[in-house]
């Protein structure tokens, strides 16, 4: 989702998220997640800023093998864009 709160500020949000289940085994999910603000310099160039935070969860439930792997993520961004 893209906000303008001025013509040339926008404020963004974005969320993915992915659920899979193989055949009962091996179950897992990913969730993204990221907010952040972008100033539009002028019409061809932009400056940004953004806070993300990424967690992936996997269940392993085989004869061989039984456990959890989760792992978690979170940073910033800065960054400029060139458009044409």
């Amino acid at each position: 989702m893209d906000y303008s709160v001025t013509p040339r500020l926008t404020a963004r949000f974005r969320t993915d998220s992915f659920y899979f289940d193989f055949e009962d085994k091996v179950r897992g999910s990913l969730l993204d997640i990221q907010v952040g603000l972008e100033y539009r310099a002028l019409d061809s160039f932009a400056l940004g800023a953004s806070l993300s935070r990424l967690a992936i969860a996997v269940d392993v439930n085989d004869a061989k093998f039984k456990g959890r792997v989760d792992d978690l993520y979170r940073g910033a961004r800065l960054y400029g864009a060139f458009f044409f």
